[in-house]
């Protein structure tokens, strides 16, 4: 005789096994040092531990409900892909149906590859909270297959850096500074001709030297995996680029080329700015020497929030409140914080893409 549960018992015997699950990763992050608190700097003033909601729920009991949903996670990453991939085919589509539309291709196709890029990076940010598998191994084996072959980075050295920025958010030594430049005439050629993205690479490689050494752990594993994972991405664009010439649209693989190595750094560079640069900093202040403070921004979920800010990054606020709820539940976490006191500071702190670059540009 075979026993099953029945439905509603199922339910809440799964429920409270990924819940069981999911607090024992917060542990382990715990446990790492990966976990937000009062240590590390948010630019927001919300106290989570005296936090209530009009319905008398502590922020701490809401908190535990906000368990992964892993299958929103890959169809977004999925999606991504698709649609990467449905523009390149679209601009092979155009390049033989219009010979000498080079420079559409070009102008047009390299900003979009570029974008599609981007998105998919944002995953990368996702799997250093370990949310995109229930396991920590296989969160980062998936991880550096399906986003560190495409960009180039190995999700433990990348973890490394990355937890640094939360601690650092706002301080002169912050790992992910592109938010220390003004937006300007100067930041975008910076961007686009990788300037900014041989500072940062650089600034990321000293870091994980650094971490390296006083985490004790094996310096030469993780040169190696990171090495590995660098020359993977290379071959992978290369092949991708001799594909694309091989079938006679070798327009289409400079808009790739393009797109890889000069616009989706500036997506990247441009996002973090309108993240993280207060209005209050100022132009002529080298934030290197002079720390610019904590700040943060809640956006939108419009096509353009849900794209450049993908992953939850729409809600780069909430995520620095507590770095360690996926990002799928950010809504919820939003729509529960507005029904406490922390909801003037939400507000405060609420605008759009668009709206933060005409209030940043040049300022």
């Amino acid at each position: 005789m075979q026993f099953r549960l029945k439905p509603p018992i199922k339910s809440v015997v799964w429920l409270s096994f990924a819940e069981l699950r999911y607090t024992a990763s917060m542990e382990r992050s715990r446990a790492e040092g990966l976990e937000a608190d009062s240590r590390y700097p948010t630019g927001i003033v919300i106290d989570k531990s005296s936090l209530v909601d009009d319905c008398g729920i502590r922020y701490r009991d809401f908190r535990r409900s906000l368990t992964p949903r892993l299958g929103i996670v890959w169809r977004d990453l999925l999606g991504g892909y698709a649609v990467l991939i449905a523009t390149v085919l679209g601009l092979c589509w155009l390049d033989g149906r219009f010979p000498r539309s080079f420079f559409v291709i070009v102008a047009l196709g390299s900003p979009l590859i570029g974008y599609g890029v981007a998105f998919v990076n944002l995953f990368l940010h996702e799997a250093a909270h370990y949310n995109i598998a229930r396991r920590r191994e296989w969160n980062d084996r998936l991880s550096n297959l399906w986003v560190g072959m495409l960009i180039g980075q190995e999700i433990k050295a990348y973890r490394i850096v990355h937890f640094e920025h939360h601690r650092k958010l706002g301080q002169v030594d912050d790992t992910e500074r592109n938010y220390f430049d003004s937006l300007g005439i100067a930041f975008v050629l910076e961007s686009l001709t990788g300037l900014k993205a041989i500072r940062g690479f650089w600034l990321y490689r000293q870091t994980r030297a650094q971490k390296i050494v006083t985490s004790q752990k094996s310096g030469s594993e993780f040169l190696s995996k990171s090495r590995l994972q660098l020359i993977l991405a290379i071959a992978l664009h290369f092949s991708i680029l001799c594909l694309l010439m091989a079938v006679g649209h070798w327009p289409v693989s400079l808009a790739w080329a393009l797109g890889v190595l000069s616009w989706y750094p500036f997506w990247v560079s441009v996002r973090q700015c309108l993240e993280h640069r207060s209005q209050e900093a100022e132009r002529g202040v080298d934030y290197r020497k002079v720390a610019h403070g904590p700040y943060n921004r809640l956006f939108g979920d419009g096509p353009l929030a849900s794209t450049l800010g993908g992953a939850g990054f729409n809600r780069h606020l909430l995520h620095h409140l507590d770095p360690q709820v996926p990002y799928p539940r950010l809504a919820e976490l939003e729509n529960y914080l507005m029904d406490t006191e922390a909801a003037a500071e939400l507000d405060r702190h609420r605008t759009t893409y668009a709206d933060a670059l005409r209030r940043l540009w040049s300022h």
